[in-house]
């Protein structure tokens, strides 16, 4: 999923695994559901989203997080909220279920953009703010990531 924390917009797709030819599916529908949008997507350093095989579109860039640090990614609070209100202490008796409710929970976010916002929010990167037809922001880049050459 990504998430922009100034309009509260998201794209989504529920996928059987990850991996880079998923991950470019992936990439290429945010490119498309923001094709007027230059995007900063903030990510961490697993393999598929450093493999030269991906293929990533034009309006896409790539701000690397420090490694073992999912606290800076403000995604990660918005599936920490899914889990807590759509997931806590409750048994599926299939995948199947599982999905079902993760789409459930993924379309009330998309009607809730305010909450949306409210949750994909990061105080430390609120100052970094590209506005929109330049960039999505879809996780908004920290100027010292990009210096340092988490930017790509």
């Amino acid at each position: 999923m990504a998430a922009c924390p100034e309009t509260g917009e998201k794209s989504s797709l529920v996928l059987p695994y990850v991996n880079i030819d998923t991950i470019q599916i992936f990439l290429d529908k945010v490119s498309e559901d923001f094709s007027d949008y230059f995007i900063f997507m903030q990510v961490d350093g697993a393999s598929w989203h450093t493999s030269e095989k991906l293929n990533k579109p034009e309006n896409i860039r790539f701000v690397y997080q420090p490694s073992s640090s999912p606290e800076v990614n403000p995604t990660e609070n918005v599936w920490d909220y899914i889990k807590e209100n759509d997931f806590r202490n409750k048994c599926f008796s299939s995948m199947e279920r599982v999905e079902d409710q993760l789409c459930r929970s993924l379309e009330k976010l998309r009607k809730a953009p305010d909450t949306l916002k409210s949750i994909a929010a990061c105080s430390h990167l609120n100052n970094l703010c590209f506005k929109r037809k330049f960039s999505i922001n879809i996780i908004r880049p920290c100027l010292n990531m990009i210096l340092k050459g988490y930017f790509s």
